[in-house]
């Protein structure tokens, strides 16, 4: 075999190199770890294969093709070679034991000696990982791991052999990722992450909030924490992809293809495997309370990790600055697809899933969790030119207000209209100088608080257009997660009212069929009937999975707390049970009506909901807390 002639001739010429009395072969040459003793000075005063020969050892491995390897095999062997990617990343993982062996021996000269030699070939190992991936046909490969390239780092990530239909013997050994990051950031990375960011979709479009996508989630936040592979990520085309309507972008975003996992009712979970009707409600009909229950728990604990490991991904990219436009910018996009779901009636086969709205809101609400406080002591980072503006380009114009007309609006804010914008801002000002004075500052202090806003300095109102102004992440958060939680969760319990509506006619009716068909033959009418009733009694069951998570609502509502004190601020309310000025303040009419509307919608949700013993996890004083 080739490694073995190769090993013989640098023994050979190690040999030649130390003289008659050096050791014969690498054995002989390399003291054991093991043993800890101290060798005398002629056996270690080399390592025997130096970094000149480490490349040549390396090539010729590579350089084998298969039958060549299966030659080489012991007679009899069950394994399978690994490819050459395995191998390379088997041999940086060995290095790494052999370095933490190497703290054990005594000769500290040869244990640096022998630490810088294996530090080489690491490198080595990362930088033929990298030849491997971006030119496949450099060394003999397997015909799957040839075509899979970069993708081969994908199935040595998550532990399959998805994109190369081999056995992952050798994961990714710690370090290696840095490693190569940084060596080849400048040398193709960005080509070779696009693949693997853009096959993460892929992975989890067929399986359903049953299925296995918590590997390529976990893969994606582990690249994700990467700074060479950050910015590569949220620039790639599949981050904030072009797209027609909702679905489009669940299906070409990276971040939607996990947020349309959920138990909750849609047509592609006819498709979707592990079937979540299925596997948690076979027979709804004949189905106990404590196996519902059980299902329940298990579906609402899978969505808790899937929003977690969610938040996680994003949390960590908002957290370096000079990503955070694009994070938002995505969350905006992803906000925006979900307009289509506003209908009263809207092709779900069209616009964005239950599932996918859902979690969107549920992510955000994580988001927002961090200024949910009960004294709310960041609500006067909430600026209404936010909404006034159409910031992010979200349709808040479109939107019906709580007590202005499109002409009233038009007049107020305005933007292309100078005399416009002065008037709003002196209307804003009078209000803030009464609010200022009414909290005991003089006429000159109120005026000079008012100056300082109106110059930056501040925080307050103001009538830049949204367009060219930037927020806080708090602000834009807040904001977003108002419209999620009004196309996904309050749109998702309305619909769940009328379909349970619709449910109960149909048993009713079921029940007087069975009652006139006593005693005759099986009517093929009342056979549909009940199969439409188990149907019916199946999509219940996936709603409620989803709709009484008790976190969910529980973040809902200490969202809608934080708007309702916002809200009361905006209107002129001090918070002192004093009624509100008349009229109210022109930013005040001005917001949506939805803002007011869904409020009231989760309170009635919820309050009715624990007046059927459900959702004690809540407890009362999470309704209470709206009546201080």
């Amino acid at each position: 075999m080739e490694l073995a002639r190769l090993a013989a001739e640098l023994a050979q010429e190690h040999a030649e190199g130390a003289g008659s009395e050096g050791p014969a072969s690498a054995a002989d040459a390399a003291p054991s770890a093991s043993d800890g003793a101290q060798l005398p000075p002629e056996a270690s005063s080399a390592v025997l294969i130096s970094r000149e020969n480490l490349e040549r050892v390396v090539l010729e491995r590579l350089g084998l093709d298969a039958a060549a390897l299966a030659e080489g095999m012991a007679a009899g062997a069950s394994e399978q070679a690994p490819t050459p990617l395995q191998y390379l990343l088997g041999t940086y993982r060995r290095c790494l034991e052999e370095e933490r062996s190497s703290e054990r021996l005594k000769d500290k000269e040869y244990a640096a000696e022998l630490c810088g030699t294996l530090a080489y070939l690491r490198e080595l190992c990362v930088s033929y990982v990298g030849m491997l991936c971006q030119y496949p046909d450099m060394f003999p490969q397997p015909q799957a791991a040839a075509g899979a390239g970069a993708l081969q780092l994908l199935d040595a990530l998550t532990g399959e052999g998805r994109h190369t239909t081999v056995d992952q013997r050798e994961q990714l050994p710690p370090g290696f990722l840095e490693a190569f990051c940084a060596r080849f950031a400048e040398e193709g990375l960005a080509e070779m992450a696009a693949q693997l960011f853009e096959a993460m979709p892929r992975q989890v479009h067929p399986v359903s909030i049953l299925g296995p996508f918590q590997g390529p989630l976990a893969t994606l936040c582990r690249l994700a924490a990467m700074p060479e592979l950050a910015p590569l990520l949220t620039a790639n085309a599949a981050w904030s992809p072009p797209y027609r309507n909702g679905r489009e972008l669940e299906l070409k975003s990276i971040v939607g293809a996990f947020l349309r996992l959920s138990p909750l009712p849609d047509f592609w979970m006819v498709s979707a495997q592990p079937s979540v009707t299925e596997s948690c409600y076979p027979s709804p009909s004949t189905l106990s309370q404590r196996d519902a229950n059980a299902a329940h728990a298990q579906l609402r604990n899978i969505i808790g990790m899937l929003h977690a490991g969610l938040n996680e991904l994003l949390r960590g990219l908002l957290k370096k600055k000079e990503l955070r436009a694009r994070t938002v910018g995505m969350l905006a996009e992803c906000v925006k697809a979900c307009h289509g779901r506003s209908k009263m009636r809207f092709n779900e086969m069209q616009e964005a899933s239950h599932g996918f709205a859902f979690n969107l809101a549920g992510v955000l609400l994580l988001l927002c969790e961090p200024f949910l406080d009960a004294s709310h002591s960041k609500r006067d980072r909430l600026d209404v030119s936010y909404v006034l503006g159409d910031a992010r380009g979200l349709p808040f114009s479109k939107l019906t207000r709580l007590a202005a007309s499109t002409d009233e609006m038009a007049s107020w804010v305005d933007v292309r209209n100078l005399d416009h914008q002065e008037k709003f801002k002196a209307q804003q000002e009078e209000r803030e100088r009464r609010e200022l004075e009414a909290q005991g500052l003089s006429a000159e202090e109120a005026a000079a608080v008012i100056a300082a806003r109106a110059s930056g300095d501040g925080a307050g109102p103001s009538t830049q257009p949204a367009a060219e102004k930037e927020y806080s992440f708090i602000c834009e958060c807040f904001f977003l997660t108002a419209e999620a939680l009004h196309l996904g969760l309050i749109k998702i319990i309305s619909m769940y009212n009328e379909e349970m509506k619709e449910a109960h006619r149909r048993r009713r009716e079921m029940e007087a069929a069975q009652a006139r068909q006593e005693g005759a033959p099986p009517d093929a009418r009342l056979e549909a009937l009940k199969a439409q009733c188990d149907r019916d009694m199946q999509r219940r069951l996936c709603f409620e999975a989803a709709l009484l998570t008790p976190d969910v609502l529980s973040r809902a509502l200490a969202f809608y707390r934080l708007m309702a004190t916002w809200l009361q601020g905006l209107a002129g309310g001090k918070g002192d049970g004093e009624p509100l000025p008349v009229p109210p303040p022109n930013e005040y009419r001005a917001m949506p009506e939805h803002f007011v509307e869904d409020m009231a919608e989760v309170l009635i949700f919820v309050g009715q909901l624990m007046s059927y013993g459900w959702l004690r996890e809540l407890g009362s004083e999470r309704l209470g807390d709206f009546m201080e």
